[in-house]
């Protein structure tokens, strides 16, 4: 369906079978997508898939609930901020496998027509139900992402990146810490 305020709406329904580690699933799921523009330089969107997939830690068929609101907005010619969130929930035999939820935000700004700079924050919340997993697993998991780049195309065949990341990293036995960190300087050329 497409309408007013460039919306856009999308339901898709899928019946595969999928091979893994020497065992064949019959998938049934389906997914939703809707998207709008309520005003010229803001663009909203909502994802959701739910229905069958594989728990592929265990090699056993699951359900899984994935949810994604994500909203763009173009700030002017050069800047753009984009924040997203997944909610995601897989279950086994009629209990929780475990439960992710992603946040991002990304911050572009486009200098001109040969340099931009972005930076981008992604956390990441994992909690799993260890009775359910077939071998010992932490009960949680959390990931902080943090990176900085400034891009530079000397031609059209040639962009020099140069960046920093830093990365962090808890479980439920200790909190989160910065596991690394890394200045980059990278050339691509055809």
């Amino acid at each position: 369906y497409e309408g007013a305020l460039q919306s856009e709406f999308n339901l898709s329904l899928y019946r595969e079978r999928e091979a893994y580690n020497g065992q064949e699933f019959d998938l049934t799921y389906g997914s939703a997508t809707f998207f709008f523009h309520p005003v010229a330089q803001l663009m909203v969107r909502f994802t959701g898939t739910v229905g069958d997939r594989v728990d592929y830690d265990n090699t056993r068929p699951g359900k899984r609930l994935n949810l994604t609101p994500y909203i763009s907005w173009f700030a002017g010619n050069h800047l753009r901020l984009s924040l997203s969130h997944t909610y995601e929930r897989m279950d086994v035999h009629g209990r929780e496998l475990y439960t992710t939820n992603k946040s991002q935000g990304t911050l572009i700004y486009q200098l001109n027509t040969k340099m931009f700079f972005r930076s981008i924050v992604q956390y990441v919340d994992y909690k799993y139900n260890t009775d359910n997993y077939l071998f010992e697993t932490d009960p949680e998991f959390k990931h902080l992402f943090m990176q900085l780049l400034l891009s530079y195309k000397l031609n059209p065949q040639t962009v020099v990146f140069l960046g920093y990341t830093d990365n962090f990293r808890g479980t439920v036995d200790y909190p989160i810490t910065r596991s690394n960190r890394a200045f980059f300087l990278k050339i691509g050329y055809a």
